[in-house]
């Protein structure tokens, strides 16, 4: 079993690559993730079906079934197509069974380390690959937009290595890490990143690198430690601008950061694509330019005209492309507004505010699991440490990509939640454990 996570996080970090550049031969590593998804379903069942115990923290079992049964009552009341209903299905629900894996299989401090490893090469990789896409793949063009590494966008790629230092910085922290090979392995980490041309590691990096710090500081109570993460911050942050600035800004004029940070027609035309908005309302048909935040505002206006679909949205896969024409329920109605955009913009069409809440209770609880294992130390301490930024940057993720569909970053969200969650409810019972034992031990009988 262990060995099929190996393969699953290479597959997952892997097949866009095999996609995109095996041309019909990649077709066939197109589904391969979720192929390998459904393999953990059967595997789940299976061992389920050999009373072998699945003991996962009641409040998660509760949280999943109340969304699912949430899934059901929107497919009801908006009369969904059963093409469209299977398409939900997959989007919200194909790579969760990951989280399951941890409790049937422990892994051990030693194999965390070792996937860990595995996960730093995958990222390391995307260099080589980068640097190709970048200056020879189309010769040497004043944009990065193209270069994704083994991912599907640049922008998703730049959300993998950002979590990828995140986690390397809790290492570091929690002294799972020497500071020689950290100060080695944060370049070589962040380098991509300043040649694909994506905006959002400038918002992002701070939370990643700046959450950790704070949460250890707190949890340890040393102030000061967080003085040197300041200054790797401080180093990236500015050496991020003037890369992005010598590899793009030199050629285009509008490429330059600092110039686009500043001025508020450019930051307004990266949010909002649209002047006004009422001019493309409701004229199916007319095609508008959607920015981040047109998509959200889009899928705000529609699903507020009625209180059934600010509840429930339009029903989880209505309002998503579909793998298929069956699986397409009314995408073709409001594909003008991009509504797969960003994972808020989907979600507000497909499950309405109750939708976003699940999600925000699903993050916090994840939350609460990472900053539980801080204190513990060990190679679960750094990456639970770690995993408070990742957690963070997936947070403003969401109203940056559909980082749902990415499946590098969501197995790779869902297995260390899965992890974390098992860690932190078995070290619960053992701390429970040896304070009832302690309890009895101090007590004494008196007849």
């Amino acid at each position: 079993m262990k060995k099929f996570i190996y393969i699953f996080i290479v597959v997952a970090v892997l097949f866009d690559a095999f996609v995109n550049y095996l041309g019909r031969i990649g077709i066939v590593f197109e589904l391969l993730p979720e192929a390998m998804g459904a393999m953990v379903l059967v595997i789940v069942a299976y061992e389920l079906a050999n009373r072998r115990p699945l003991t996962v923290p009641p409040r998660y079992l509760v949280l999943f079934s109340l969304f699912l049964l949430f899934l059901i009552f929107g497919w009801i009341t908006n009369h969904v197509n059963s093409g469209a209903v299977l398409g939900g299905i997959r989007n919200y629900f194909r790579y969760m069974p990951i989280f399951l894996l941890p409790f049937l299989y422990r892994i051990d401090d030693e194999d965390i380390t070792k996937i860990l490893k595995l996960i730093l090469l995958l990222a390391v990789l995307q260099i080589p690959v980068t640097l190709y896409q970048r200056f020879l793949e189309r010769g040497i063009v004043s944009t990065g937009d193209h270069v994704t590494g083994t991912l599907a966008l640049s922008s998703l790629l730049s959300v993998f290595l950002i979590m990828c230092v995140s986690v390397a910085l809790g290492c570091f922290v929690q002294k799972k890490l020497p500071i020689i090979k950290f100060a080695i392995i944060i370049p070589l980490l962040f380098f991509p990143t300043t040649i694909n041309e994506t905006k959002g590691t400038f918002f992002m990096l701070p939370f990643a690198l700046l959450v950790p710090s704070f949460v250890y500081a707190i949890k340890a109570k040393k102030v000061l430690q967080i003085l040197p993460v300041i200054g790797v911050f401080c180093v990236l942050f500015f050496g991020f601008i003037k890369l992005y600035d010598a590899s793009i800004g030199s050629q285009r004029e509008e490429r330059d950061l600092i110039g686009f940070l500043t001025s508020p027609e450019k930051l307004k035309g990266y949010l909002l694509k649209e002047d006004e908005l009422e001019k493309a309302w409701g004229r199916f048909g007319y095609t508008v330019e959607v920015g981040r935040l047109d998509a959200i505002n889009h899928a705000y206006r529609h699903i507020t005209k009625d209180i059934t679909t600010g509840f429930f949205g339009y029903g989880a896969g209505n309002v998503s492309q579909g793998i298929n024409k069956l699986t397409v329920g009314e995408f073709k109605k409001y594909e003008q507004f991009i509504p797969q955009f960003t994972t808020v913009s989907s979600m507000l069409w497909e499950t309405g505010f109750t939708g976003m809440v699940f999600l925000a209770v699903g993050l916090v609880m994840f939350w609460r699991e990472s900053n539980y294992l801080v204190s513990t130390g060990g190679i679960v301490g750094a990456l639970a440490l770690g995993w408070t930024g990742v957690l963070s940057v997936y947070f403003l993720a969401l109203g940056y990509k559909h980082i749902m569909n990415c499946g590098a970053i969501s197995i790779l969200f869902w297995f260390f939640n899965g992890l974390l969650v098992q860690r932190a409810m078995e070290l619960r019972l053992k701390q429970r454990k040896d304070q009832f034992n302690s309890l009895g031990s101090n007590s004494s009988y008196e007849p």
